[in-house]
């Protein structure tokens, strides 16, 4: 398995899996065509054998008012290659890269009732904060986060 930026002709299959299962994100063909050119989005995708297998999504933010703090946007590993780890390595590759861009803390929103998601990011570094003041899909949201060191 390989994690390797992802690039412009990844587009269609991210659409796809964002319109399935990040349905709430409402993302554009074009606005994902825009988030993979530009330097404030980390966008990793795992191939294995050739075939698209997951990716991972870090927003650098450029927030003045946090400056060092991005936000983990997306974690997705298609089903049938679930766990083998590969989401592990996808969100630590993405930890080490933003470490190189200065980030100080990442944080992540996930649903309150993913328990498959909260383990994932618990044993890669991450821990609650708080429970986040808006709902998702009328399901409430939790905010955890995890320093750099």
């Amino acid at each position: 398995m390989e994690l390797r930026k992802a690039t412009i002709s990844d587009a269609p299959f991210l659409q796809e899996i964002i319109r399935r299962e990040f349905a709430y994100a409402l993302l554009s063909p074009e606005t994902i065509v825009e988030k993979l050119v530009d330097e404030r989005f980390l966008v990793i995708k795992a191939i294995e054998g050739g075939e698209f297998i997951g990716f991972a999504e870090l927003d650098l933010l450029n927030d003045p008012a946090r400056i060092g703090v991005a936000r983990l946007n997306a974690v997705f590993v298609v089903e049938k290659h679930r766990g083998e780890g590969i989401a592990i390595k996808l969100v630590k590759k993405i930890l080490s890269l933003a470490k190189k861009q200065n980030v100080v803390e990442i944080f992540l929103l996930v649903r309150f009732d993913n328990e498959l998601a909260k383990g994932l990011y618990e044993k890669c570094g991450f821990s609650f904060e708080k429970i986040y003041d808006k709902k998702i899909e009328g399901k409430e949201v939790e905010v955890w986060s995890t320093p750099l060191k």
